[in-house]
C-alpha cells in the first residue's frame, strides 16, 4: 500500500516534538544518519520501521500512515491474545 509521504512525514515529525535526530534515532533503534535520511525524506521507510515508530512515540500505525486522525493507539483482542503467546 503506497502512503502520501506528506503526510507520513508530517506525522513523525508531530509525534517527535522537540526530539532532536539523535534522540528520534536512539528511540527507534536507527542510526542517526538513517533518521535523517528518513525526516528529509530521501530513503524509504520499511514497514518494521514503520513500526518501531509508532512504538516508540505511542501513537497508533493507522495515524502515523495517514488512514485516521485517531492518534491513540487501542488493544485489540487479537494483540492481547498475540502478546501473552509469546510471553509464555
Amino acid at each position: 500500500m503506497m502512503i502520501e509521504e506528506d503526510i507520513f512525514l508530517k506525522r513523525i515529525k508531530e509525534a517527535m516534538g522537540e526530539d532532536s535526530i539523535a534522540e528520534f534515532s536512539k528511540k527507534v533503534g536507527i542510526s542517526e544518519d538513517d533518521a535523517a535520511k528518513i525526516l528529509s525524506g530521501e530513503e524509504e521507510v520499511r514497514s518494521s520501521i514503520e513500526v518501531r515508530i509508532a512504538s516508540a512515540y505511542e501513537v497508533s500505525l493507522d495515524w502515523l500512515l495517514g488512514l485516521t486522525e485517531d492518534k491513540k493507539v487501542r488493544s485489540g483482542f487479537l494483540a492481547d491474545e498475540l502478546l501473552e503467546s509469546w510471553q509464555s
